[in-house]
Order: structure tokens, then sequence, then C-alpha cells
């Protein structure tokens, strides 16, 4: 059987309670200020690469906006186009008959007879 003095050399003294109260307290403040500065070191380098980016010209990118067309050789279809620009709204069939018939009245044809070599 245990001793009733044995029993209480085991239970804690309400001072001693009070001290880890106290030591854990401080301890987590203590892990809180670290924190806290970690977390003000990491805000001040975002600080100094975004001012650092601010400055800098940007740089080319694989997106460029697409540059603005070229001139482009005109052709024959598109004369014929740029001519009456009701003939773009004509279909794929009406147009070349029509274009067919300009190349003809514009003598832009070749024929079989034409070539006299």
């Amino acid at each position: 059987m245990i001793s009733s003095a044995s029993a209480l050399a085991n239970v804690a003294h309400p001072e001693d309670m009070e001290m880890a109260h106290v030591a854990i307290a401080a301890g987590s403040f203590v892990v809180l200020v670290v924190v806290a500065m970690m977390l003000g070191t990491i805000i001040s380098r975002l600080a100094r690469i975004e001012a650092r980016l601010a400055e800098r010209p940007p740089e080319n990118t694989a997106y460029a906006p697409p540059a603005p067309p070229a001139e482009v050789p005109c052709g024959d279809f598109e004369r014929f186009l740029a001519e009456d620009r009701k003939r773009m709204l004509m279909g794929k069939k009406e147009q070349a008959a029509a274009y067919r018939a300009w190349r003809k009245e514009n003598g832009l044809t070749w024929k079989a007879g034409d070539d006299k070599t």
C-alpha cells in the first residue's frame, strides 16, 4: 500500500503549475516573435523584387503581339476581288465563274492556240 506522504509528493503544487504555464506562454511568445520577424523579412524581400521588376523594361517574352501584316503582293484574284467588293460575298462557284470571265476579259487566260513556239 502507498503511504499518504508519497501520494502527496506526486501531486503538483499550484505554484509549480503556474510556473509551467508561464514558461509555455513565454516560449509561445518567443516563437510568435521569430515567425513575425521571418514574415517581415519575406515581405521586405518581395517588395525589393517588385521594385526591381518595375524598374526593368519588359523583356521579350514568348508572347508577342502580332505584327501588322506586311504588304502582301497582290495577285490577280485579289485584284479581281478588290475591283468589286460584292464579289467577296459570292459563293465559291460564283466567284470562280466570275473570275474566269474577268480573266478572259482582261486577256489573262492561256489558250492552247496562243503558244506559238
